[in-house]
């Protein structure tokens, strides 16, 4: 529940919760779509959101019936949605789910925070396509101080039995410090998603001597035919002990793109594509 006063309100396939203060969540939240659009669930605070390992959260894809040629190609307005605003920290420690269904697309999840937000290992952020025609969602987590991901932390943005895989941004205004996460971008029968890294310095690996003392930090990636794209401010460095894997046994293997003032790539760092 709510730890300071606000308001829940529930209409046609929507929860909103508004805290004048804090919100705390560690129940269930379900909104269910209608045939024209999918469900939608807003949580907003204006100091601090904690959503509780034993919460879960979900938003549903629009129901079938609703007019087919607004399926894959719907706007984004009939995708279920999911959306957390601290206007200071952000904590996600449960699961949020905003699926897809056959001829809808995965849904969005946004985190933000004014200050900064982590993420803990019994996280579970899945925005996945399901059934044919059915690509995944986005999920993004960007607050405009410090990101923290733990190891084991899950996103999920992969494609039904057709379709693409989705989106995933992980993202910080000062320093992202992004553990050995569960990531899956896949797609059987389309084109697998992207992973996204936007920090101010980024350091891929631990071995970099020479990095700032305010550089983010990412764990190795192998994402098994997803892309990766990594862009900072100022400088991304490939560490002696990095290493970015977008290979995928037997199917074609994403892309990797770096973009910053300043890129090294240590002896013994790896980018394979």
């Amino acid at each position: 529940g709510m730890t300071e006063g606000g308001a829940i309100v529930v209409r046609n396939g929507a929860i909103s919760i508004v805290a004048t203060n804090n919100a705390g969540i560690d129940g269930r939240l379900s909104a269910g779509g209608s045939t024209r659009h999918g469900g939608s669930v807003s949580i907003a605070a204006a100091n601090n959101v904690t959503v509780g390992a034993g919460a879960k959260i979900s938003a549903r894809a629009a129901k079938a019936g609703a007019a087919s040629a607004a399926n894959a190609t719907a706007p984004a307005s009939t995708a279920a949605q999911i959306t957390v605003a601290a206007g200071n920290d952000a904590t996600i420690a449960g699961s949020l789910a905003a699926p897809g269904a056959p001829g809808r697309n995965g849904g969005a999840i946004t985190v933000s925070a004014g200050a900064d937000a982590s993420v803990a290992a019994t996280s579970v952020l899945s925005a996945i396509g399901i059934g044919a025609n059915s690509s995944g969602g986005t999920i993004s987590v960007k607050p405009t101080g410090n990101l923290t991901v733990a190891d084991g932390a899950t996103f999920d943005v992969h494609a039904g039995a057709s379709g693409d895989g989705g989106f995933v941004e992980l993202s910080a205004g000062q320093t992202a410090t992004i553990g050995e996460i569960a990531l899956n971008l896949g797609a059987t029968n389309g084109q697998a998603g992207t992973l996204l890294l936007d920090p101010n310095d980024l350091v891929v690996g631990s071995n970099d001597p020479n990095a700032p003392a305010d550089a983010s930090y990412d764990a190795n990636f192998a994402t098994s035919g997803g892309s990766v794209i990594l862009t900072a401010d100022n400088s991304i460095t490939i560490a002696s002990n990095g290493e970015i894997n977008t290979t995928l046994s037997g199917g074609q293997s994403g892309s990797i793109s770096l973009t910053a003032p300043s890129i090294s790539i240590l002896g013994g760092g790896q980018l394979l594509v």
